[in-house]
């Protein structure tokens, strides 16, 4: 009887060895998992926020480049506005003088006429 308790205290023994061993192993795969786990939610909220970054760098791009074309398209237009003016300017200046030298010819033929 003594034998059959020695037997049955060693086997026990050997049982929670074994159970210690197998919640010391889950215990450490459960916090690899965690920790695998952390690193992913690092990186997953890393690669968002790189992806939020890029999406406003490229929306920055976009609307800079929209910009520089409207600013060259005020630019073009402002200079076709001037130099229209500058012609306008010119184009009244000859029909002034146009309408003078007309005036100055009208005026003198009559009197190379009667002459």
């Amino acid at each position: 009887m003594e034998l059959a308790v020695e037997q049955h205290y060693e086997e026990k023994s050997k049982v929670q060895t074994k159970m210690e061993n197998v919640l010391q192993e889950n215990d450490r795969l459960l916090t690899q998992a965690l920790s695998v786990e952390i690193v992913n939610i690092v990186v997953h909220e890393n690669m968002k926020s790189i992806c939020l970054n890029v999406t406003a760098c490229a929306r920055c791009v976009t609307t800079e480049t929209e910009l520089k074309t409207d600013f060259l398209n005020n630019e073009c237009y402002d200079m076709l506005l001037r130099k229209y003016h500058t012609l306008e300017k010119h184009c009244i200046t000859l029909e002034v003088n146009n309408q003078l030298n007309t005036e100055l010819f009208q005026r003198d033929t009559p009197l190379t006429i009667l002459q």
